[in-house]
């Protein structure tokens, strides 16, 4: 936003940025919930690694992607609001 020729800080910062690290966050807290309870639900009353750890690990490259993807969009706010 430009007013008289001067470029207008926000104050907030880049609200998709925010957004897009909290989702992040939050799929790798839920995907450790979930995968601590298909663990627990083993047929033979031991824990299941195999597919606890398959889900762990999937929710936490998914949610390390939501928050690079967020870091990316806050670096180019940045650059923008230099230009």
């Amino acid at each position: 936003m430009k007013e008289g020729g001067v470029r207008m800080k926000s104050k907030h910062g880049n609200r998709v940025a925010k957004i897009l690290f909290y989702i992040g966050f939050i799929i790798m807290v839920i995907g450790l919930i979930i995968g601590r309870g298909i663990g627990r639900a083993d047929v033979f009353g031991g824990f299941a690694w195999y597919p606890a750890v398959i889900i762990w690990g999937a929710s936490v490259v998914s949610g390390m992607l939501f928050i690079g993807l967020g870091e990316v969009i806050k670096l180019l706010d940045v650059i923008a609001k230099k230009l």
